[in-house]
């Protein structure tokens, strides 16, 4: 939960914020050149023409480069000999993703601030897509009221694109919209529930006696939802003697068999023929 304290300190921050404040006094170019693309969708190319001039001016702050492929709905962003900071053309590749996936240029910009953080999160964690497709809904709000509420309280900004959520803000308020986004989409959590958190825990730090003790008695706990699904009760079977069922194996077999097996009835003669009753040896001449 962000302090105030420490908020109001990262604003006057950033607007005191000089990208050549820290620059060396003897300057060394880079020794490549580096590039990035970024696909952008169709119907995001016509903002990308409106505001190129203005994206290139932001650009020129830090001596990188902005081109476009209409064609390819492709961004670019290149290094320049006069770049200084090798990281602002990585701060501006996060820029133009962030662009691409609908996130307003005055909001997008603030990547380039110092202690400002950015993440683009994947939100579909559901198997259903109509399930993810409700539960998105819900933790936009209607009007987009669920969003502002989690954006005052986490001193961030928030975009949903698709299955994505843009978070830009201090680092410990992405952490935070890390673990709600997760417990919405994933858990089915109500998004209400975090937000109930996040107001109390906020008036809770205002009260210093409190600061060393534990909070848990005063946060709101979740209910546990009881299940709809009958439960399958499993009975267990009686011994196969007490059914009536006999195991074959656990007698013994006739004598014949045991014969059979171990050969003693080779060469022997059983039985008694119809006539004469004299044990039957077989035919004269009988092929075998």
């Amino acid at each position: 939960m962000p302090d105030e304290m420490d908020v109001k300190e990262q604003k006057q921050e950033q607007e005191l914020y000089d990208p050549t404040e820290f620059l060396p006094e003897s300057f060394q170019p880079m020794l490549e050149e580096n590039e990035f693309e970024v696909m952008i969708p169709k119907n995001r190319i016509q903002y990308f023409v409106e505001y190129q001039a203005q994206i290139q001016a932001l650009f020129d702050t830090y001596k990188i480069k902005f081109n476009m492929n209409v064609k390819k709905q492709t961004v670019y962003v290149t290094s320049t000999p006069q770049t200084f900071d090798p990281t602002s053309v990585l701060i501006a590749r996060q820029f133009l993703k962030l662009s691409a996936r609908y996130v307003d240029f005055n909001v997008a910009q603030k990547v380039f601030l110092p202690n400002v953080e950015s993440e683009i999160l994947t939100i579909n964690l559901c198997q259903e897509q109509e399930t993810f497709l409700k539960r998105r809904l819900r933790f936009i709000g209607d009007n987009r009221q669920t969003l502002t509420t989690l954006e005052l309280l986490t001193n961030t900004n928030l975009s949903v694109y698709g299955s994505t959520l843009c978070v830009i803000g201090s680092a410990r308020g992405i952490q935070l919209i890390q673990r709600i986004s997760k417990d919405v989409f994933a858990k089915n959590v109500l998004p209400t529930f975090w937000i109930k958190t996040l107001m109390v825990r906020r008036e809770l730090e205002k009260v210093p006696e409190l600061k060393d003790q534990n909070w848990s008695q005063f946060m709101p706990q979740l209910k546990k939802s009881k299940s709809r699904r009958k439960t399958l009760k499993i009975e267990r079977k009686a011994p196969a003697e007490e059914r009536g069922i006999v195991d074959v194996g656990k007698y013994s077999e006739r004598k014949i068999d045991k014969q059979i097996e171990t050969g003693e009835t080779a060469g022997k003669v059983y039985g008694k023929n119809k006539e004469g009753g004299k044990p039957f040896e077989g035919k004269k001449g009988a092929k075998m």
